[in-house]
Order: structure tokens, then sequence, then C-alpha cells
């Protein structure tokens, strides 16, 4: 059996059910990770990078920062592969 542990793993995925996506699948230690991203971004830090993420799957991943913003845009594609997440601290 493949030791599979520790993973994030990110994906972009054009019209499903008429939307594109961007959809991301953890194991429990990827969660917890991006939990603690999550909690950075929500405690005021203004970027996280994804690709410095310990658990991202090399093989499997799309390029997403995300960044406190004043407002909520939301996931946004900026280029072909290359993502923006932008919310507000409160909504982190």
């Amino acid at each position: 059996m493949t030791d599979t542990s520790k993973y994030i793993r990110t994906g972009f995925f054009e019209n499903v059910k008429g939307n594109d996506c961007v959809l991301i699948s953890v194991d429990i230690q990827g969660l917890l990770e991006i939990e603690k991203a999550f909690l950075q971004l929500s405690k005021g830090s203004p970027l996280i990078d994804f690709s410095i993420l310990k658990c991202l799957d090399q093989k499997y991943h799309v390029a997403i920062k995300a960044y406190n913003d004043t407002t909520n845009i939301g996931l946004k594609q900026i280029d072909k592969g290359r993502f923006e997440w932008r919310l507000t601290k409160i909504k982190w």
C-alpha cells in the first residue's frame, strides 16, 4: 500500500453543473495545515500562498494565493491555473 498521508490536493474543473470550480481534497494532516492557514488569515496575515504549504501535493495542484481584503470577492481565476482567494479578515 502506498503512503498517501499528509496531502492537500487542488484542482480546477470547468463546467461542473454549469459552473467552473476549484476542488480542495485533504487528509487529516492537510486539513490541519489548511486550518492553520485560514486561522493566520483571520488574525490579519495579509497573504497565504498555498504553494508553500508542506502537505501540498506537487502533482495535483493549482496555484492559489489567499488574501485578506477589504471586501469579500471570493475565489477568482486570474490566469490559466492561477487563482486569488480574497476575503475579509472576518470571513476567513
